[in-house]
């Protein structure tokens, strides 16, 4: 019985310590896991703001700042954010939304979304090239969605 009891202690121990490290990571230096950014536009490419917005948190949990901008360069359709930064999550996604409103109004639907991709850092500029074709006046908002435990986090409304 004692020795059940030691390997039980030691086990829950080592689960501790992982989830500790896990957490730790993730909320104080989210950006060590996100290095590289995902995409790169040429710079003969010039486009010009078809749409921005500012991000707003939804709800009290997580915070968010910055802003998005749907930029259009022709056959190449980019969304952009500067001076941005969110709170950390374990998934965060970036969708494009058909809806237009404020972030407490906003419940994505799938048929009402173009998945952009995970976020590839939780502070800083970014950049990510849209897939050829998008026409940008189908999208009133940038959401940033968290699909592990399906939680809004930030919505940027688009205006033009």
């Amino acid at each position: 019985m004692g020795q059940l009891t030691g390997l039980l202690t030691t086990v829950l121990g080592v689960l501790a310590g992982f989830v500790a490290g896990v957490v730790s990571v993730q909320l104080i230096a989210p950006d060590l896991l996100r290095q590289t950014p995902r995409a790169t536009v040429p710079a003969e490419v010039t486009a010009r703001i078809f749409s921005a917005g500012d991000f707003s948190a939804a709800g009290d949990l997580h915070r968010a700042r910055g802003r998005a901008q749907l930029l259009d360069a022709g056959r190449i359709q980019i969304l952009r954010f500067t001076e941005f930064r969110v709170t950390p999550g374990p998934d965060l996604r970036v969708l494009l939304s058909t809806a237009e409103g404020d972030a407490a109004g906003i419940v994505p639907r799938l048929d009402e979304v173009l998945d952009a991709g995970p976020l590839d850092s939780f502070a800083g500029d970014q950049t990510i090239l849209l897939p050829e074709g998008l026409d940008p006046s189908d999208y009133g908002s940038v959401l940033l969605w968290e699909a592990e435990f399906g939680q809004l986090y930030a919505v940027a409304t688009l205006e033009r």
